[in-house]
């Protein structure tokens, strides 16, 4: 066998192989996923934790420059009885800090807002929220780097506050 007819040969069941693998499949049924409901906290149940997650800050108005900052809270009730995170009634205050942990900007999120801000993702009810800021507002931390703590108030009292920050960078495109 020459030399070319061996390298196609080899290209050949390389290429078998590597279609025989792709093509694999499982022929059973597939079974839906199932929530365990006792997990899930009931609706009178109040938040005890909470999480938080930021964004990059993004230029929503066009001007090169960072003035949104999108968020996503997740409330639970007692996390070693309930898995799945829950909405309740009441106000969340977010603070923006410069590295030196000193408040740079804080907005609170209540009422018909709180409630327009409530989605399902994947980890369950949560809420999606776009802080807004002038680059005025915010001086000039190291790096552009800064932090967002949360805290919520529940219409029922119970107040809770994040167990950390999310850090964000406010950098001009410029």
């Amino acid at each position: 066998m020459r030399r070319g007819s061996r390298v196609i040969a080899v290209l050949i069941g390389a290429g078998a192989f590597g279609a025989a693998c792709v093509g694999c499949v499982s022929d059973g049924p597939t079974r839906p996923v199932r929530v365990d409901q006792s997990r899930r906290p009931p609706t009178s149940a109040l938040p005890t934790e909470m999480f938080l997650a930021a964004s990059q800050a993004v230029d929503l108005d066009g001007d090169n420059l960072p003035d949104t900052i999108p968020v996503t809270v997740y409330l639970f009730a007692d996390p070693s009885r309930f898995t799945t995170p829950l909405w309740a009634d009441g106000s969340f205050t977010f603070v923006l800090m410069d590295n030196a942990g000193v408040p740079v900007k804080d907005w609170t999120i209540s009422g018909d807002r709180q409630r327009g801000g409530r989605l399902v993702l994947a980890p369950g009810p949560g809420y999606a929220f776009d802080l807004t800021l002038s680059p005025r507002e915010v001086g000039g931390s190291e790096g552009g780097l800064y932090s967002i703590a949360s805290s919520f108030e529940a219409s029922g009292g119970a107040s809770i506050r994040t167990r950390g920050t999310a850090t964000v960078r406010l950098s001009t495109g410029r």
